[in-house]
């Protein structure tokens, strides 16, 4: 992995699933609900380790689903 390799459309995905992330974490922690506060912190550092754009922003899209789907869940 090289790390200093960033495209415009990772860093600018990385900077949308954080704040996203960020927000669902703390949602999470106010309703009591462990997977959506999980499914926040996921967000918050997965671009991290994803390599390409491409699986940034499908990995980050497919948090945003799996926190649309236990949102209401306990």
């Amino acid at each position: 992995m090289d790390f200093l390799n960033f495209s415009a459309s990772t860093l600018i995905a990385g900077l949308l699933f954080g704040i996203i992330g960020t927000w669902t974490f703390r949602q999470g922690k106010r309703r009591h609900n462990l997977r959506v506060t999980l499914l926040g912190i996921f967000q918050i550092f997965f671009p991290y380790f994803t390599e390409g754009p491409w699986l940034t922003w499908g990995i980050g899209l497919g948090l945003c689903i799996a926190t649309y789907l236990f949102w209401n869940s306990n």
